[in-house]
């Protein structure tokens, strides 16, 4: 079941850029394993944007950019799926089950490189965790006089009930 979704801007300007994600079954779904899950995000201006999935393990994968999908800038009011259907990996709901977030982040400026391990499915895990990872978008969007907005979807997953 999702349990909540919220977004927090770093310093309210007129440049705030709302940020909408909900998955394709929408809000309050329960996953179960083997379930496959797509996220859908829609933003309010077009912009830059970096996608993290943090699973119940705590593992932060980059979803976009990626090796791949290098172009992460959003046309507002259009909604994108993550992943989309030609993308070399899916989101299969497996073990370990509990809580499970998907993170986007907005910005009129692109993202710094955060630094990770490429994975076989060409997306990177990051060897930072979450508050290092915003400590680290605070100062560099601090340097370049720009501001970024941030929205999270928690998901929990359980095991297949018999």
């Amino acid at each position: 079941m999702i349990l909540a979704t919220s977004w927090s801007p770093i310093g309210l300007t007129a440049n705030t850029i709302n940020i909408d994600i909900t998955t394709h079954l929408g809000d309050q779904q329960s996953y179960v394993e083997g379930d496959s899950i797509e996220f859908l995000i829609n933003l309010s201006q077009d912009a830059y944007v970096l996608i993290l999935y943090i699973d119940a393990a705590g593992n932060i994968i980059q979803i976009l950019p990626n090796r791949l999908v290098t172009n992460n800038f959003v046309t507002a009011g259009l909604y994108i799926n993550i992943p989309e259907q030609s993308a070399p990996f899916k989101f299969t709901v497996s073990a370990p089950f509990g809580r499970e977030t998907v993170w986007a982040y907005a910005s009129k400026l692109p993202f710094p490189e955060l630094s990770g391990k490429l994975l076989d499915n060409e997306l990177k895990q990051l060897n930072l965790k979450l508050p290092k990872i915003k400590s680290i978008l605070d100062l560099y969007f601090k340097k370049k006089k720009g501001t970024f907005s941030s929205s999270s979807l928690i998901i929990e997953t359980t095991a297949t009930t018999q």
